[in-house]
């Protein structure tokens, strides 16, 4: 995705006159303007070949747009797609959803659908993140389970994207029939040590396995790595599917994750120390309700506790990708 920094124009000393804009072409596209109306309010235009029937969408929360018939430059009037940021506070937001518009344009997507697309993935964002976007242990966490998904998952099946179940409360951060995956991610100088969330995190589903998933990483400036290149990268590997693109967004929405703030998450990098994968045995290290012979006592609502995997080795199964044990390959 290109930046708005790279082709969005200042904004002009004054508003233009009533009914009138101040355009700037986008990349010299011949088709695609950036433009500020007598409001001060941003537009984005794209020409079209003909103007559509009747198209226009205001149920994106301070945005809409139409298309209509306009003068722009030293054109001749011709239908125009106009999408107008509506609330002047999300000037910052309309920007970014204007470069997802001028980037699939360019790609060669027609305008209507290009719009289309961006403001209902965008619509699953609004009303679901916070203002302040994730914390940086949240970013963490949500960059291990992305982590694994990409370089773990996808190579063998597009579709594990389904079974990425954390976000929706479930138990456990990935779910098949008959076994599951426990994300957790690290930057302990100490090794692979993780906060266990309750007795039952790292109970096995019903009748079959649990692994847990360890990522130690390192903050580094100078790392390649960031949340928001890996939601990119997941991207570009379930594109052409657009039930599977759906559902990681919806993901990322329950998760907290925002590309509005996709800047800040961009500035988090992080270096990868060390993967490893486990497989929950009878004698693995954790606390379950199972040992608590006469059941947890009264009062007691909850137990974390810090779990060291440094003296685990014998349950690893695998220590790069290219080792995902079989039953996990299989999306189903």
């Amino acid at each position: 995705m290109s930046e708005p920094a790279d082709w969005w124009p200042p904004a002009p000393a004054e508003p233009p006159p009533f009914g009138q804009f101040v355009a700037h072409r986008v990349h010299d596209h011949p088709d695609i303007f950036v433009a500020v109306d007598h409001e001060s309010a941003p537009h984005l235009l794209v020409a079209l070949p003909e103007t559509p029937p009747r198209f226009s969408d205001d149920r994106s929360r301070g945005i809409q747009a139409v298309a209509h018939r306009l003068r722009v430059e030293d054109r001749p009037e011709q239908p125009f797609l106009d999408v107008r940021c509506s609330d002047i506070s999300g000037a910052e937001m309309f920007r970014t959803v204007s470069v997802e518009i001028v980037d699939a344009v360019r790609a060669g997507v027609p305008a209507v659908e290009a719009v289309e697309t961006t403001l209902a993935r965008w619509r699953r964002f609004w009303g679901n993140v916070p203002e302040s976007g994730l914390t940086l242990d949240q970013v963490r966490g949500l960059f291990g389970e992305l982590w694994f998904l990409s370089f773990w998952l996808l190579p063998h099946n597009a579709g594990h994207v389904r079974h990425w179940r954390g976000p929706e409360g479930s138990r456990h951060d990935f779910q098949w029939p008959g076994r599951a995956v426990e994300s957790k991610t690290t930057n302990s100088v100490r090794g692979h040590v993780h906060r266990i969330n309750g007795l039952d995190q790292l109970v096995p589903p019903d009748g079959g396995a649990l692994f847990i998933y360890s990522l130690r990483v390192r903050d580094e400036p100078s790392s390649s790595n960031s949340l928001a290149t890996l939601v990119t990268r997941i991207h570009e590997q379930i594109r052409g599917d657009a039930s599977l693109s759906d559902r990681f967004d919806l993901g990322l929405a329950r998760a907290g994750y925002s590309p509005a703030h996709a800047d800040r998450y961009r500035d988090l990098r992080f270096f990868v120390v060390d993967e490893r994968l486990y497989q929950v045995a009878a004698e693995f290290p954790r606390l379950t309700p199972a040992i608590f012979i006469q059941g947890v006592p009264n009062g007691v609502e909850r137990i974390d506790y810090d779990l060291n995997l440094g003296g685990a080795d014998r349950f690893c199964v695998a220590r790069r990708s290219t080792e995902l044990p079989e039953e996990l390959q299989r999306p189903n």
